[in-house]
């Protein structure tokens, strides 16, 4: 991915000691630390990549690659519409469609993973925080809206790029509603019994 050898070499070692120091943690939840580990490994590779030049690319490269070795090198498309989660098999031909290649795929699907919602004080997520960090994160790739949207979905986003669209059963029903309250206000009553035929 044109990384000198001596730097991944360097970046491998380097997150060993990050996971070390964070598991030797007490002060860490051990229910949390896999997330501080996630936290300071990028904040790692961003320090890195910047001072030694490497690309946003190359140093998603590098974290996903130090992470899995070279374990996926082999899957393809075909191997997702067999084994991948319910949210991706339905997505695979979509996905062949695009022209996303497959190992791009993995190591953004791997970077998205490193996402979290902010949190407000009460340490409840902040709505929707999540979301607009994926979508700055994938326009980091250039993907097109397409891409970036079965991206989304494949990420248990339903709606993908979009909002969920409003309903308009309750408008239907509201209006109904409306319509027949207006309609029985103007029916004339005669003798207690509504003015149809027959009575």
């Amino acid at each position: 991915q044109g990384i000198p050898m001596d730097l991944a070499m360097t970046s491998y070692y380097q997150r060993d000691l990050i996971n070390e120091e964070i598991n030797n943690d007490n002060t860490i939840h051990p229910a949390d630390k896999e997330d501080y580990q996630k936290i300071a490994w990028t904040n790692y590779l961003d320090e890195y990549s910047t001072e030694f030049g490497l690309s946003f690319e190359q140093k998603e490269n590098l974290r996903y690659f130090l992470a899995n070795g070279q374990s996926t090198l082999e899957r393809d498309w075909d191997y997702y519409a067999m084994k991948g989660s319910d949210n991706v098999r339905p997505l695979v031909e979509q996905f062949k469609n695009s022209g996303l290649d497959v190992l791009k795929y993995q190591v953004i699907r791997s970077g998205m993973e490193q996402i979290f919602s902010d949190k407000n004080a009460d340490g409840t997520p902040v709505k929707d925080s999540k979301k607009r960090k994926l979508i700055a994160y994938l326009d980091q790739w250039g993907l097109d809206d397409n891409m970036k949207n079965l991206m989304l979905m494949a990420d248990d986003y339903k709606y993908g790029l979009y909002e969920k669209p409003s309903s308009s059963k309750k408008k239907s029903s509201s209006s109904k509603k409306s319509s027949s309250s207006s309609s029985s206000s103007s029916t004339k009553v005669k003798g207690g019994f509504s003015d149809f035929k027959g009575f």
